[in-house]
């Protein structure tokens, strides 16, 4: 709780918000009720959504193709999502993106859509075999501020935030129609070496089919982390899920 409330001060003071937020962040803030020091948590939240709505969009690239193709691909800003959405939901074999220090797997087996992370800049060779049509697209990531939630469909790469200390999500997903297949939760955070998986913040779901899901999992910083992403895998057709912190 301490280490929320710091952050909260700090932001007050980096941000200027509402006036609201300065009655309850002054000398006396720890004597705050906590109904106050939440609604000063959500202004602050509500005023970084405002700005980064503001804010130029960044711009996207798509590659389109069918069946087994070989595309360059020049990334000029990152982090960024890159997705593989494929009208052939059996190809088996994962589109390889070469190029940066570490080759990158995209696998859409049953979903159709597969997404993964981009934190080099530079020349990439994307290599799709597959029967149908399918598209690339690479979008760079957002920063959000204070994780407040994300929610999708299938597999997902989040927006950036900030993780001032150990938080609580809660991981839902409506029931699902599918037996088989992977639901997979992990935490992703950027430090001097780069961008790395948190393996101790990683949730692995058993879902049964005609049920919905919910669980709590605890997302840890990471020690010189300064910016977070939470990374979803799922081979579920259609699957929505929403993550929110408590």
């Amino acid at each position: 709780m301490k280490k929320v409330l710091a952050i909260v001060l700090t932001l007050a003071l980096l941000l200027s918000v509402f006036d609201a937020v300065a009655d309850v962040l002054t000398d006396g803030w720890k004597e705050a009720p906590d109904s106050d020091l939440q609604a000063a948590v959500a202004a602050i939240n509500a005023e970084l959504a405002a700005r980064q709505a503001a804010q130029s969009p960044a711009e996207a690239q798509t590659v389109t193709g069918h069946g087994t193709a070989i595309e360059q691909i020049t990334v000029s800003t990152v982090p960024a999502r890159i997705t593989l959405t494929c009208a052939d939901k059996e190809t088996v074999t994962p589109a390889k993106i070469t190029g940066g220090s570490k080759d990158i797997e995209l696998n859409p087996y049953r979903s159709g859509i597969a997404e993964n992370l981009i934190s080099e800049a530079g020349t990439y060779t994307a290599m799709i075999e597959t029967s149908g049509d399918w598209t690339i697209s690479i979008q760079p990531l957002k920063y959000v501020g204070l994780l407040s939630g994300f929610s999708g469909n299938c597999s997902a790469f989040t927006d950036t935030f900030t993780l001032s200390g150990p938080t609580i999500v809660t991981v839902e997903t409506e029931p699902v129609n599918d037996s088989l297949g992977g639901f997979i939760v992990e935490l992703w955070c950027r430090t001097e070496w780069g961008w790395k998986y948190n393996y101790e913040s990683s949730l692995n779901a058993d879902l049964i089919k005609g049920e919905a899901y919910s669980h709590d999992m605890i997302l840890k910083p990471v020690d010189g982390a300064t910016e977070y992403a939470i990374r979803v895998f799922s081979n579920y057709d259609g699957l929505e899920w929403k993550i929110t912190a408590k």
